[in-house]
């Protein structure tokens, strides 16, 4: 399957177009229709360019939704995909709860999984300790519940918040004194306006 028409015009409509490069909203340098590969400071294309561009990342993107999807989908479906693995990458897409209830043939379950991508990692990365309270605390805290280690939610940079980040350290391979160093999550309204779109599309026989 490719991209349809309207499709196109929908993703292009989403991403804009600037011809210089930019830093988006979570800090990453992007030019032409919302593409990051390759992008560094001062970089300048022309429209022709962009359109290359998009045309290319676009191939990349409609391949790797038809290998990862299992069931057959309609045009609709396959647009909203291909516009999520754009917007967020194949490797995110390919791991996503959002494809595993797709391939398991419940469409309400992924909706509900596609709305979940509403948020952007802040730009200034955060760094916590032992002794450190309030929100930024709990936004780690969320953050380490969610990849899965064990950690009360309550604002309070305790021993075992020290921990769990020390654990989470030394899986990730790095120096494990405890002190956490992440840049945020903050809900995009752009991104919020995008899924309540593309979830409206998707939920379209």
């Amino acid at each position: 399957m490719k991209l349809s028409e309207q499709g196109v015009l929908e993703l292009k409509g989403s991403e804009g177009c600037r011809l210089d490069a930019y830093e988006d909203e979570g800090g990453v340098w992007t030019i032409g229709y919302g593409d990051t590969h390759d992008v560094h400071p001062g970089d300048r294309i022309t429209l022709d360019e962009a359109e290359h561009r998009f045309r290319a990342r676009c191939e990349e993107f409609e391949r790797a939704v038809e290998l990862a999807v299992t069931r057959p989908i309609s045009q609709g479906k396959f647009d909203v995909l291909v516009s999520f693995a754009y917007n967020n990458g194949v490797g995110a897409f390919r791991t996503s709860a959002l494809l595993r209830e797709l391939n398991s043939g419940d469409i309400e379950g992924a909706a509900v999984q596609l709305g979940r991508f509403i948020y952007v990692r802040q730009k200034q990365e955060i760094e916590l300790k032992r002794g450190d309270e309030g929100d930024q605390v709990i936004a780690w805290q969320k953050e380490l519940t969610a990849a899965g280690y064990a950690v009360k939610v309550d604002g309070g940079f305790g021993p075992a918040t020290e921990a769990a980040t020390r654990r989470w350290q030394t899986d990730k391979r790095q120096k494990a004194d405890g002190i956490a160093r992440f840049r945020p999550k903050i809900i995009s309204a752009n991104l919020v306006a995008r899924r309540v779109r593309e979830i409206v599309k998707f939920l379209r026989p």
